[in-house]
């Protein structure tokens, strides 16, 4: 399985750190995106460490409510890519990451 998670409708205000904690309680993160100048439904992407916390975060998230907002997550698709390739991304920081990762328990991102 594909590692990446694509992440639609996200509240208009969740930041990468917000969104690593969310995705790392069902596996390692390795890296987050969110298109910051998208008109709401905002939408971002994950990449886990393994396919398996991938379908564990897509079965477990997927139409579950982010703060009054319900999310759509499923598998990345390759089509999908372009959108979040320019520069009209912000990654998470890999100290940020870290330090999510770190605090939630899981093992830090390499």
């Amino acid at each position: 399985m594909n590692r990446k998670i694509y992440v639609e409708n996200l509240p208009r205000d969740t930041t990468a750190h917000e969104l690593a904690g969310v995705f790392s309680a069902y596996g390692a993160v390795e890296e987050v995106n969110i298109a910051f100048d998208a008109h709401p439904p905002r939408f971002g992407s994950v990449r886990m460490v393994t396919g398996e916390g991938a379908r564990a975060a897509i079965a477990a998230l997927n139409g579950k409510t982010l703060r009054n907002a319900k999310l759509a997550v499923r598998e990345w698709w390759s089509s999908r890519s372009a959108d979040l390739t320019g520069s009209r991304k912000r990654a998470t920081p890999p100290d940020e990451l870290r330090e999510v990762l770190s605090c939630s328990g899981t093992k830090k991102a390499q």
